[in-house]
């Protein structure tokens, strides 16, 4: 029994040893970590909110309620921000604090440390931000226009709306020559104009948000012109000015009346006078000031068509009170007059060559300036003679 008793008395003190050595094994483990003394940590944010704007976006940080926060700093993971903010906490309980970064366009992950006056922090939080720019931009489309019916009014028939489209503001320019603005709403389908300057231009803006939230809006934008409005000109109102070395009243019983009456079965036909054979000139007062655009001439409807035109120049002037251009046509070359002509206030403001077409229409390429006096330059005839005869014309101005 002695025996016995021996042998678990040295089981007892060899147990005894073991678990002092583990206890300073243990000891030695912690005091590693507490060496430097305990770790401090700051309370980490609550949550986040992200608005977004042209190349930049406001973060907003939901802090908690520990008072000892007083800055942060958001950093990227790409090394490409580091932005350090202060915090002047103004409640005991949570509150927000903004932030804004201007960024490249791009994907950002981000690390949001808040910290103390000690250099105390708090656990990192990772925060995701799209940043939107140039790029985004360029892929939004403007509301486009499906139909544009010009009358005296200008009538829009607009396309679909863009998906997530705001809103749409259009800008063109009245018929004072005012720049207007007007807002079309998603709803509208057409809009009227009443009063615009033809061939003027015109912007299409349609705004988007990139984010539910953003707190500036992204525009595609569209850009053109309104067509030109071409307009008969009242023949009544249209006067010969007969100016010196211009062509007569003509031969046979024709008049200038002729060429403006609208009938195309009376003629003006020339005599043999020089001023009335090729090279000659017709003057006009228009009874306003306007922009030829478009010039028809009806050939003589019974006879000899091949003396219509097919060489013609067009001038204007608003003031003919500079000087009468002294400078026969029929004696001279066609340069020295153009010379005198533009001397004496005379503008050109169209031609045609080699024409061929005895009825003939010209497209003119309208001048910005409107004029109210227009000189027809007769330069040479389709059958190359100098007899001219025709019945009719007619003026169209934009």
């Amino acid at each position: 029994m002695k025996k016995t008793y021996y042998k678990k008395k040295c089981w007892y003190i060899l147990a005894i040893l073991l678990l002092v050595m583990a206890c300073d094994s243990t000891r030695d483990t912690y005091e590693e970590f507490f060496k430097d003394g305990e770790t401090i940590y700051i309370g980490k944010p609550n949550s986040f909110t992200v608005s977004h704007g042209f190349n930049k976006v406001r973060v907003t940080i939901n802090l908690n309620s520990d008072p000892k926060i007083t800055k942060g700093t958001i950093t990227s993971n790409d090394g490409t921000v580091n932005h350090e903010f202060d915090i002047q906490r103004t409640t005991n309980g949570s509150e927000d604090v903004t932030v804004e970064l201007d960024l490249e366009e791009k994907d950002y992950t981000f690390s949001v440390v808040l910290s103390d006056n000690k250099g105390n922090s708090s656990v990192p939080e990772e925060l995701i931000v799209r940043v939107y720019g140039e790029k985004y931009n360029a892929t939004l489309l403007a509301r486009s226009i499906e139909t544009l019916e010009t009358e005296s009014d200008i009538v829009i028939t607009w396309g679909d709306v863009p998906d997530g489209a705001i809103e749409t503001l259009f800008t063109y320019i009245d018929g004072s020559g005012t720049e207007q603005t007007i807002n079309i709403a998603n709803e509208d389908s057409e809009t009227t104009l009443p009063n615009i300057t033809f061939g003027s231009p015109y912007k299409i803006e349609s705004s988007f948000y990139p984010e539910e939230g953003a707190f500036e809006t992204f525009s595609g934008t569209s850009e053109s012109n309104f067509p030109n409005q071409i307009f008969l000109v009242d023949n009544s109102l249209v006067i010969p000015l007969k100016l010196p070395f211009d062509a007569t009243d003509g031969c046979y019983g024709s008049n200038y009346g002729r060429l403006l009456d609208g009938a195309t079965g009376e003629f003006w036909h020339s005599c043999d006078s020089p001023e009335d054979l090729y090279p000659f000139i017709m003057s006009f007062d228009m009874g306003s000031p306007i922009s030829l655009a478009k010039f028809k001439l009806d050939e003589r409807s019974a006879c000899c068509g091949s003396r219509s035109p097919a060489n013609m120049q067009f001038w204007g002037t608003n003031d003919i009170t500079l000087g009468e251009t002294t400078v026969d046509i029929d004696a001279a070359d066609i340069a020295t007059w153009e010379a005198d002509a533009t001397a004496k206030g005379w503008v050109k403001v169209g031609a045609f060559n080699n024409n061929s077409d005895q009825t003939l229409t010209k497209e003119i390429t309208a001048s910005a300036e409107r004029y109210r006096y227009l000189r027809l330059v007769f330069i040479s005839s389709i059958d190359g003679g100098t007899t001219a005869n025709f019945d009719e014309l007619t003026f169209w101005t934009e």
